[in-house]
Parts: structure tokens; C-alpha cells; sequence
């Protein structure tokens, strides 16, 4: 089965459908990547990368949550749910071929049985909704989240980011094949420069009163 894979205009189309400010995606990859940047060599092995993961999930859910986006963790996988409840919204680091119109990307690292339970659901709505075609009205009420996978992958001096669909997994364990991908414009690393405001601390302004002195 062919992947549906939308760029540019037609990925804004798609996500405007879903309910999704791309720029709210793009945040969150800005805002991982500023947080593994500031992982050190002094880290355990590994910290880098969970903590890019981990902020990128947060930010995800603080972006789409005034859009009444809840949170919602199932077996410690974070996802970002929307509110009509028939998608959701996790992060994950993907190969190479992440945000390449003709490559097809996988998961960086297997994922885990919660994923792929995700993924097996995503399989039987999808099947449901090409039965829904005849029976809309009376099966409505079965329809359950589509688990969606922001993809984020470096290359250089840009971070290459989809929003993607999941239906299938390889041998590994990675995720492998896509129902549809909405590729999302890079992210530049020099655009890797701005705090998120949400991640700043509050200002403190210091009052300096001025001493007089007598003159001997």
C-alpha cells in the first residue's frame, strides 16, 4: 500500500484539517534541540538524547494544550491527545531519511510493545473507517485515537521534521512503514538561538539604592 506524502502547501492543508499550527511542532524540535545542546560530556551515555526527546514531548503538549490538546501517558509513552480524542501525539528520533519526500523513514531505535500496540491500533481504525463508509452512523461511536509520530532527525546545520502515521515495524523493532507523512519545513540551527518562553525563568530586577558617603 502507497504512503500518502504531503509537502509544503498541502502538508499546511492536511494539518490545518487536524487541528495543528505546524509552527507548534517546529517549537517543540527547536526547544529539544536547544536542551540537548546544552548536554555536556560530564552525561550519562544517553542523557543527551532523552533529554531532546523529553523536552520535545513537553513542548509539544504545552504548545497544543491552549487548543485544548490534553496529555495523556500510556505505559510511560507521553502523548499529546487531541480533544475530540481520535488523535494523539508522540515524539520520536528518526533515521536519515526523516522529512525526505522520496525516502521512507524508520525509528532511529526500536520502539517499544506500547508503540507497537499503538501501531496495530492505528491498523484496525484505518480498516474501520473504510467500513465506516457504509455504516458511519451506527459505528461512529467504535472510532478510537490514531497514534501519530513526530519524526525529528540532524542533519548538519538543519533538523528535518514529519508528522507521520505509523502502520507497520520492521524486524528491529523500528517503525518502518507510514500510512501518510506531512513533511514540515526544516528547522535551521541558527534558529536554535531563541528561549521559549516558556522554558524561561522569571525576571529578576535588582533595586540599587544609593549610599551616601560624608566627606571627611
Amino acid at each position: 500500500m502507497a504512503t500518502v506524502v504531503r509537502v509544503n502547501q498541502q502538508a499546511g492543508q492536511r494539518l490545518a484539517e487536524l487541528g495543528i499550527d505546524p509552527a507548534i511542532l517546529r517549537r517543540a524540535v527547536e526547544a529539544g534541540e536547544m536542551a540537548g545542546d546544552a548536554c555536556t560530556e560530564h552525561d550519562p551515555p544517553g542523557f543527551r538524547g532523552y533529554t531532546q526527546w523529553g523536552v520535545c514531548s513537553r513542548m509539544v503538549r504545552i504548545g497544543l494544550a491552549p487548543l485544548k490538546w490534553t496529555r495523556r501517558n500510556r505505559q510511560n509513552l507521553p502523548l499529546a491527545v487531541s480533544p475530540d480524542g481520535k488523535m494523539c501525539i508522540t515524539v520520536a528520533t528518526g533515521d536519515a531519511a526523516t522529512g525526505i519526500e522520496e525516502a521512507n523513514p524508520q525509528t532511529k531505535n526500536p520502539r517499544g510493545i506500547v508503540t507497537q500496540a499503538a501501531i496495530i491500533e492505528n491498523i484496525n481504525q484505518l480498516f474501520l473507517f473504510e467500513e465506516m463508509e457504509k455504516e458511519r452512523a451506527e459505528r461512529e461511536s467504535e472510532v478510537r485515537a490514531l497514534t501519530w509520530i513526530l519524526l525529528f532527525h540532524r542533519d548538519r546545520d538543519i533538523i528535518r521534521c514529519e508528522l507521520s502515521l505509523p502502520r507497520a515495524w520492521d524486524q528491529q523493532g523500528r517503525v518502518s512503514e507510514w500510512e501518510e507523512r506531512l513533511i514540515l519545513e526544516p528547522v535551521g540551527i541558527a534558529d536554535v538561538s531563541r528561549i521559549m518562553p516558556e522554558e524561561q525563568g522569571p525576571a529578576i530586577d535588582v533595586e540599587v539604592e544609593r549610599k551616601n558617603v560624608k566627606e571627611g
